[in-house]
């Protein structure tokens, strides 16, 4: 959360020609709400079951595609299963208080993160320790994003996986 999944997904899918999915977009098409209104409406685990049909979903499509997946789909084990067949697995990653000031500047623009709360920091902390191993468990690629550009990161995720920038 916060690490520019979508920004990056959507700029290096141009750069690679082809098209990008993003998940949250993908559950709302697939659900016909958003995932707000799935946690508001039915709790975390109908969430959890969304966002991972929607992985499974987004994960059997023809490649050449970008996906970026909802950051809590890591926690089911068959999404990581699947993840672990797919070509090449990015990670993005950044210290926890860049990702809080990335939630707090997308929440002051109506981009609400229902995970955070009222303590973004304490948050994703939570999260990334959670989180952590189990992202390392399916990453091909890890790219540290906390002192990139958005084009820098593009750049850095294309010589990884040996394409020319």
């Amino acid at each position: 959360m916060g690490t520019g999944k979508s920004t990056l997904g959507r700029a290096l899918a141009q750069r690679l020609g082809g098209p990008f999915v993003d998940n949250d977009e993908a559950l709302q098409e697939l659900n016909g709400r958003s995932a707000r209104d799935i946690l508001c409406a039915d709790g975390v685990p109908a969430l959890r079951a969304a966002e991972a049909a929607t992985a499974f979903h987004l994960l059997s499509l023809s490649p050449p595609v970008v996906v970026a997946l909802a950051a809590g789909v890591i926690e089911d084990g068959e999404v990581r299963e699947s993840l672990r067949q797919v070509d090449t697995v990015v990670l993005l990653t950044a210290s926890v208080q860049t990702l809080a000031e990335r939630v707090r500047r997308d929440e002051e623009q109506g981009k609400g993160r229902p995970w955070v709360g009222t303590d973004p920091e304490a948050a994703l902390r939570r999260l990334s320790q959670g989180r952590g191993p189990l992202y390392a468990e399916v990453a091909d690629i890890v790219i540290d994003v906390d002192q990139l550009s958005p084009a820098q990161a593009v750049t850095h995720v294309l010589a990884a996986i040996g394409c020319p920038s």
